[in-house]
């Protein structure tokens, strides 16, 4: 675990090293991220436990046109897994487990410096969920459903070099039949 550590260390330090020239925030671009992610349902009837956060991860591609000098408008779309759950009390105890979450939509950009993009997005987002009802005695119900709604968010990309860049966003999603999520997330991308 250490040696991934210091190798993961090693990279970033490499490409904050790289010699900086002007990134221009548009074109194709690819990503992977990581991060926090807190599921939470709400079901008429009951309490909630304390809520279990996880961790998400996936892969993202989209493309961004330079509309102006520091105006980006861009298209999105990824593919993220997670490990959350909530689970709630009440007569029957239930479980929500989401695990794949697809989203596609817009952002606007603007490139406030030559290395620093900030953004606001807004997206379809649909979440599969497996919901557990579990009774007490030894029956339980298990369902697997698939949850449409909204994502919106903001962040930051920062470019490390002219086609490589470093992201930071903040997500809310909202589905129907009560499921929400809030993620803070980080990623690395290259642009071609």
């Amino acid at each position: 675990m250490n040696k991934i550590a210091l190798s993961s260390a090693a990279l970033v330090a490499c490409l904050l090293a790289a010699p900086a020239t002007a990134a221009d925030f548009a074109g194709a671009r690819l990503e992977a991220h990581a991060g926090w992610d807190r599921v939470q349902v709400e079901t008429a009837g009951t309490t909630k436990d304390p809520r279990k956060d996880g961790i998400m991860y996936g892969v993202g591609a989209g493309y961004d046109l330079a509309v102006g000098a520091t105006l980006r408008l861009g298209v999105e779309a990824e593919l993220d897994f997670a490990n959350a759950i909530e689970k709630v009390a009440g007569t029957t105890r239930l479980k929500s487990d989401a695990k794949r979450d697809f989203a596609a939509g817009i952002r606007v950009g603007a490139a406030v410096t030559d290395h620093f993009l900030l953004y606001v997005r807004a997206a379809y987002a649909n979440a599969r969920v497996r919901d557990d009802a579990i009774t007490g005695v030894p029956a339980s119900a298990t369902r697997m459903s698939s949850r449409d709604g909204l994502r919106f968010g903001a962040g930051a990309e920062y470019a490390v070099a002219k086609h490589v860049f470093l992201k930071a966003e903040y997500r809310y999603s909202n589905y129907e039949r009560g499921l929400s999520r809030n993620q803070l997330v980080g990623g690395v991308g290259i642009r071609f």
